[in-house]
This record gives structure tokens, C-alpha cells and sequence, in this order.
């Protein structure tokens, strides 16, 4: 991942944050199966992308794929504290990207690029624990799972709700009372969840 554009020319911005204009579009997905988006609109920096792209890469191994869509091009300057005003913008201290509200900056899919084999819910929930863990920004998670599941659950009755409803808490408390006794059965956990 580059740090700086490989063309050295390149003009220098201020650190001011009336550039973005307020956008309501909504992203979608295309050709991946899930994806990350920022909630709000600000800079992000290239410390904070590459530390997300390592971690993210060392988390999940070879078993994915990835494309991000994000690239630190914009170059920030300060000047010494001693320098007077008037001598230029001064050198350049780091590179950053802009982004705004609801942009994809993070594509993520497995090989087989399949509904049934690209989703399971530990992953959904590792890759959120990764993003938020990494980012001090408002980050949002999306896939094609998500998008079935409102769609099924928006075509039921009131009736279908009920025992929807019904058989999953059953398998829930089936499933915690079976961790629970697990763990109280092992001596060295003290804490139950």
C-alpha cells in the first residue's frame, strides 16, 4: 500500500473542514459480498489505513480476499512554532484521505464468491470487532445476508413473527444453558460469560 502518490507533484491543502458537502447517497454492493462504510465525513489518515489493512489481513489469513478503495493522496503541512506568518504552507508532516458520509472504502469476499459459503456469523462478528477495535471513526458493516433477511422478514405475518420468535428463544436458552454448564464444570473460568 503507498503512502504518497508516486508523482511527486502535488499541491498542498489546508487543514480545513468545510470541503465535504453533505451527501445522503447510500452505498451498495456489487460484485462482493460484504462491505465497510464511514458513517461521517472527515479524514482518515495513513497510519490508520494501514494499521486496519495489516490487522485485518493477519486476523482472517489467506481465506479472503479484499479490495479497498481508499488512498492517501491529499498531503497536510505545518510549520515550525518559531517561523513567522507569511513564509509558505510550510513542509509536508502527513498524507491523508477525504471521505464522506456512506462511503465504501473496504470491499471483503471469500474465494468462492457464494451466499452460502462466503457468510457465517463469527466471521460478521470478528470483522466488526476488527473495525472497531482499529478505527476511532464511526464505521458500519453491510452484506447480502443482511439485505435477505429484511426482505424475508418484511414478506411475514404477525403469526410467522410469533413463532419465529418462539423456536429461537428456545434454541437461545437451549444454547446459554449448555455454555453455562460447560463452563461451570471447568475450574479455571471464573467468569461465566
Amino acid at each position: 500500500m503507498l503512502q504518497f502518490p508516486r508523482k511527486l507533484y502535488y499541491s498542498k491543502f489546508q487543514k480545513s473542514k468545510n470541503f465535504i458537502k453533505k451527501s445522503k447517497k447510500k452505498s451498495f454492493l456489487v460484485y462482493n459480498l460484504s462491505m465497510f462504510y464511514f458513517k461521517k465525513s472527515f479524514v482518515i489518515t495513513y497510519s490508520q489505513m494501514d494499521t486496519f489493512r495489516k490487522v485485518y489481513r493477519r486476523y482472517f489469513g489467506r481465506n479472503r480476499f479484499y479490495t479497498y478503495t481508499w488512498f492517501s493522496h491529499f498531503s497536510y503541512t505545518t510549520k515550525p512554532k518559531l517561523v513567522r506568518m507569511g513564509k509558505g504552507k510550510g513542509s509536508v508532516n502527513y498524507w491523508a484521505f477525504r471521505y464522506k458520509k456512506n462511503f465504501v472504502f473496504f470491499h471483503h469476499y471469500y474465494k468462492y464468491r457464494s451466499f452460502i459459503k462466503g457468510f457465517s456469523f463469527k466471521n460478521f462478528h470478528n470483522s466488526l470487532n476488527v473495525s472497531f477495535s482499529k478505527f476511532c471513526k464511526k464505521v458500519g458493516f453491510y452484506s447480502y445476508f443482511i439485505l435477505y433477511l429484511m426482505v424475508f422478514i418484511s414478506s411475514l405475518n404477525y403469526i410467522h413473527y410469533f413463532f419465529i420468535f418462539f423456536f429461537f428463544s428456545i434454541f437461545f436458552v437451549f444454547y446459554y444453558l449448555s455454555i453455562y454448564v460447560e463452563l461451570k464444570g471447568n475450574k479455571k473460568f471464573k467468569r461465566i460469560f
